[in-house]
């Protein structure tokens, strides 16, 4: 049994057209909480076969991305 404000720590909403914070890959990742442990990341990187792509980038993980920015993931 869910608690109501435990149910809404569960669910994301993912739109069809992707938006890209100009900040950092981790930042963009984790919204920016200080929360999010950066090993927990990086394993969710390697689940999703994105983490080797993310480390051949120059500064990795600290890599700047977005809109007006030379780099992106998208496939």
């Amino acid at each position: 049994m869910y608690i109501k404000n435990n149910f809404k720590d569960k669910i994301l909403y993912v739109g069809q057209h992707d938006f890209l914070f100009i900040d950092t890959i981790l930042n963009n990742l984790t919204l920016g909480s200080k929360e999010i442990d950066i090993e927990k990341v990086v394993e969710i990187c390697k689940l999703f076969d994105i983490h080797n792509s993310i480390m051949k980038l120059d500064k990795g993980y600290e890599t700047v991305i977005g809109e007006k920015n030379t780099h992106s993931l998208s496939g």
